[in-house]
């Protein structure tokens, strides 16, 4: 097993992992349900983002096979902090059937070497509150909440007649 940046060769697998993981997320809340066109969309994204100098997608590959991916930015803060930038962690995910094995620690070891070689003194990332694997995998790695992000659904907006 190996990691390595991504390349367009392996963006349709990581599609297919990144909609295992979401269908894993929508079993934890529903606002996890996506557009029929979510796939198409997401895989556009993905693309896009190894042309920007700013961003590293990595792959966790077995032979040929994409076992897993992260995908890591640099930030910049409002000119306000001290802090001018920071690295978030915008998307990990391993096959169900390959976590537990370390996978997550290597793509994350990978990406932490990355932002400290760019200077970033600062990662975060998000994690969905009901999320019974990803929360304590970041809490082993010495991630700490810092913000709570809270939610209100409003009800439907009423449509008067004609």
């Amino acid at each position: 097993m190996v990691v390595l940046p991504a390349e367009a060769v392996h963006i349709p697998e990581i599609v297919t992992i990144w909609e295992e993981f979401m269908d894993f997320h929508r079993s934890l809340d529903p606002f996890f349900t996506l557009r029929e066109d979510a796939a198409a969309r997401f895989q556009g994204w993905a693309a896009g983002l190894l042309q920007n100098p700013k961003v590293l997608v990595l792959v966790a590959l077995d032979q040929e096979r994409v076992l897993g991916y992260v995908m890591s930015q640099v930030v910049d803060y409002p000119p306000i902090y001290l802090y001018k930038n920071y690295g978030q962690l915008m998307d990990m995910a391993v096959r169900p059937e390959w976590r537990r094995r370390g996978l997550g620690s290597l793509l994350l070891a990978e990406a932490l070497r990355w932002f400290k070689g760019r200077g970033i003194e600062r990662v975060e990332l998000s994690v969905a509150a009901r999320n019974p694997i990803g929360y304590p995998f970041w809490k082993k790695h010495g991630f700490a909440d810092y913000m709570h992000v809270l939610y209100l659904n409003l009800p439907p907006r009423e449509t008067s007649g004609p």
